[in-house]
């Protein structure tokens, strides 16, 4: 995943973006002052929102300077737009900000949506086009969260990604994209039903998953694993399964529903991948696309505190 750096109008909003990024295997981080820290995410509030325009653009490029800008860089603006908005993007763009930016500032979360580059929320209507009119932004239109996921994908295929400009409804949705964990999947199973689902799922083209086959002849070592899961682990065999908990010392499996009949999510205790998500799985058990299901799923699940 690229660095990402975060940079909002109030404390409040960092925060609250921040914690849209917040997941398994990642430091993310609100700077309060003083030198940036290493981490994942760094976001940094410039405390501008009620400043003149004059003010708040001094602050947000001087903000710019102390950051790279050289991975993914988002703007958080008021979802209903308030503050200085055009200066602040403004001194992104003249601090090196890549262009042309992308603007979405929607929450459909709390009932506020663009639509024709108009935010308009409950008691609240702003033309976006007019207060970024002389600026190298585009205006996304949104007004579910499926608008955004779009907005979120199409941005981050660009390269290099531009500025991204918005609320925390689109940070949520760019955080979606990038910090779905990686799926490990460990095979120990050559029945014919698990190898018809990794054809199928090889063929999907999709790249958020990794497979180990486990030959008991010469199995791999598990501990090499255990820090590159973000997502979640999948199991197939009862041999494997009971190899791999062994193996890193986890000491009970918490059942919490099912992918499929006969597919059960759990969560593991104990040993390095404790509060991790996993999938257990018979040889011959699900349909075609039943392993599609569980990297879906795996892929979403964040890392709970083990107990």
């Amino acid at each position: 995943m690229p660095p990402i750096e975060i940079l909002a109008d109030d404390l409040t909003g960092a925060c609250d973006t921040a914690a849209a990024f917040a997941g398994p295997g990642l430091r993310v981080v609100v700077a309060l002052g003083g030198s940036l820290p290493r981490a994942d995410v760094v976001v940094v509030s410039t405390a501008s929102r009620n400043d003149s325009e004059d003010a708040a653009y001094a602050k947000v490029r001087a903000a710019c300077e102390r950051l790279s800008m050289a991975g993914i860089f988002y703007k958080k603006i008021d979802s209903v737009l308030r503050g200085p908005v055009a200066a602040e993007v403004r001194a992104c763009i003249d601090a090196g900000a890549r262009t042309p930016a992308i603007c979405c500032p929607a929450f459909p979360g709390q009932g506020r949506v663009v639509e024709n580059g108009v935010v308009r929320a409950p008691g609240r209507t702003v033309d976006l086009r007019e207060m970024l009119a002389d600026l190298d932004v585009e205006i996304a239109d949104a007004s579910s969260q499926a608008d955004l996921d779009r907005i979120a994908a199409e941005a981050l295929a660009r390269d290099p990604v531009p500025m991204l400009v918005g609320s925390a409804g689109l940070a949520r949705a760019v955080a979606a994209r990038l910090t779905r964990g990686r799926v490990l999947l460990f095979v120990g199973s050559d029945h014919e039903v698990t190898r018809g689902q990794l054809d199928r799922l090889r063929e999907s083209g999709r790249k958020d998953y990794e497979v180990r086959t486990v030959d008991f002849h010469n199995p791999p070592d598990p501990s090499e694993f255990a820090s590159m899961i973000r997502g979640g682990l999948f199991l197939c065999g009862g041999d494997t399964a009971a190899w791999l908990c062994e193996a890193w010392g986890v000491t009970a499996i918490s059942i919490e529903g099912e992918v499929e009949p006969g597919i059960p999510l759990g969560r593991l205790s104990g040993g390095p991948a404790g509060g991790l998500a996993v999938v257990t799985k018979s040889g011959g058990f699900g349909g075609p696309e039943s392993l599609g299901s569980v990297v879906d799923l795996l892929s979403r699940q964040n890392r709970k505190t083990d107990c």
